[in-house]
């Protein structure tokens, strides 16, 4: 008897090379968010810091209140960036399920394959060992 050889088995590599580009992107997706979110929290503290010390002059208020207004700026495109990101990170998210559902999916297939044939083969070895049987029984007789 033939050895098992799943019929599928270039689609079913092919389905494992997108699952892990989707999970790569979707690391990657979710790498770039964190990222932003350090950001958001550093921009956080250092506007904490600002209003911790307290200007002595004219001058030094007004360079105070430019870096507040230019925080303020990189928290809004942050939030921005912060928003698309996570858009973006539910659709590679979906992505990735509906490619791992079908990965499982060709896996099922394949172990259901496997038994399927492991059947096979246990009763082709069974008719093999009763064939054996049968024409050494015969042989003995006839000697």
């Amino acid at each position: 008897m033939r050895k098992f050889k799943f019929r599928l088995d270039t689609v079913l590599k092919f389905r494992e090379a997108c699952e892990s580009d989707a999970k790569k992107s979707l690391q990657n997706k979710r790498h770039e968010i964190t990222s932003v979110l350090l950001e958001i929290d550093k921009n956080e503290q250092e506007r904490k810091n600002l209003y911790l010390n307290r200007p002595n002059s004219i001058s030094a208020f007004q360079s105070r209140e430019v870096h507040r207004f230019r925080l303020d700026d990189d928290d809004r495109s942050h939030r921005v960036a912060l928003s698309i990101l996570r858009q973006e990170e539910e659709k590679l998210q979906a992505d990735y399920l509906k490619s791992r559902l079908e990965l499982k999916t060709l896996t099922i297939l394949k172990e259901s394959d496997l038994a399927d044939w492991k059947k096979q083969y246990l009763n082709w070895e069974t008719k093999q060992i009763d064939a054996w049987t049968v024409s050494s029984r015969s042989q003995e007789i006839h000697i």
